[in-house]
């Protein structure tokens, strides 16, 4: 961002800032770093600017990306304009608006949205004709929170399990995880079993990657167990680490209401 005109010179340019972009998008998503993450790349799309139309697309990939990370701040209105913009400006490139379609459906569902998640759907037909594996298993696990949330377990299950194959042959272990831990709800809220061997799967994964967001979902997890298992103290005392851990990410504001629904699910039953 330095060395503006040495950049452009180099051949291939948009190329190595565009995999720049998105090694420090996962980067930061997968480090719970959003406010950081997000800063970043509010610079480079500012700093892609200084070229207009010629850096175009890249300019709003990369303020797509931008969006997710500001939802994740805590900044969900302007998170959710941002993702909405760059849509807008992406609607002639197709495969680029996988990407939008998928987030702004996963915003909405964090908001309970359920019309406004399933409106973006289209991401899946899409992925699948254009071959993107990788946008057809998000929008698998879109779907999949969806029907759970929705207590229509079985496909819930059907779709987690579809997202999980996609991901697997990826090596996306970091997808494969939001999957084992929700298939690990899905079997115990429907008592087809008790979830436990996914979510041990999943533990020391995301320990090592320093994921804090879904570490502290895998807390709420046991927190679960214990609770469905009777063991009210060890649940309580479960749910306060996750609380420990999730308290300090403003995305949990938008999270908690779907972890207390499962609470109370699991208490009713």
């Amino acid at each position: 961002m330095e060395r503006p005109l040495q950049v452009a010179a180099l051949p291939n340019w948009q190329s190595l800032v565009q995999d720049m972009s998105d090694t420090m998008f996962y980067f930061f998503t997968m480090r719970s770093w959003f406010e950081e993450g997000a800063q970043l790349l509010g610079q480079v799309v500012m700093w892609l600017g200084q070229w207009r139309e010629e850096t175009a697309v890249l300019r709003w990939r990369i303020q797509a990306r931008h969006g997710w990370l500001q939802f994740l701040c805590g900044q969900t209105v302007q998170g959710e304009e941002t993702l909405r913009h760059s849509l807008t400006q992406l609607a002639g490139e197709e495969a680029e608006t996988i990407f939008c379609h998928n987030y702004l459906g996963a915003a909405a569902f964090y908001r309970q949205d359920e019309a406004g998640a399933l409106g973006h759907l289209q991401a899946l037909a899409l992925a699948q004709r254009l071959g993107d594996p990788l946008g057809e298993a998000i929008a698998l696990d879109i779907m999949g929170r969806v029907q759970m949330y929705r207590q229509d377990f079985d496909a819930a299950e059907s779709l987690l399990q579809a997202s999980l194959a996609r991901k697997r042959p990826l090596g996306d272990c970091f997808g494969m995880g939001f999957c084992q831990n929700l298939g690990g709800a899905v079997a115990q809220a429907s008592a087809a079993g008790n979830g436990r061997d996914g979510w041990r799967r999943k533990s020391p994964l995301r320990e090592e990657m320093g994921d804090r967001r879904e570490w502290g979902c895998v807390w709420k997890s046991w927190g679960d167990l214990a609770l469905w298992r009777g063991i009210k103290a060890v649940a309580q005392w479960l749910y306060e680490r996750c609380e420990a851990i999730l308290a300090r990410l403003a995305i949990w504001r938008c999270q908690r209401p779907f972890a207390l629904k499962y609470q109370r699910l699991i208490c009713d039953w």
